[in-house]
């Protein structure tokens, strides 16, 4: 399975530790995007005093924008995910408890769909607030 140039293999026995990195992942970008958004909401308030960090702001309004498009790759990619459970749960011929470990697999990464949905709406109502100060 191919997402935009990232290969995924999904190997049922280490489903885990695939949700382990994923994990590990998604704390890292939330990390990185909170740091940007605060650092990117101090530069917008200084920026009114100071016409010389027009050039940092921009800069950071680019890692604004990479932040979104990298949570509508999450997105895509868990879409991707969900899709391929399906299909393994509807195209399988394997035992029901392969099947039940898919199903709440499934319904994991629907949680995480909407968590990120959540993180997003949260990253463009921060983003609104800060061109409205």
């Amino acid at each position: 399975m191919e997402v935009e140039g990232f290969i995924i293999e999904i190997d049922e026995n280490n489903l885990g530790e695939r949700d382990n990195y994923l994990q590990q992942i998604e704390e890292q970008i939330k990390n990185k995007r909170n740091f940007l958004l605060n650092r990117s909401k101090y530069l917008e308030r200084i920026q009114r005093e100071n016409h010389f960090l027009e050039g940092v702001r921009k800069n950071y309004s680019n890692y604004y924008s990479t932040i979104l498009k990298q949570k509508d790759e999450q997105i895509a990619a868990m879409n991707l995910l969900n899709t391929y459970l399906n299909e393994m749960i509807l195209n399988s011929k394997t035992k029901e408890t392969e099947i039940q470990n898919t199903k709440k697999e499934q319904r994991h990464i629907l949680k995480e769909m909407d968590r990120i949905k959540r993180e997003l709406d949260g990253i463009i109502k921060v983003n609104q607030s800060i061109l409205q100060d």
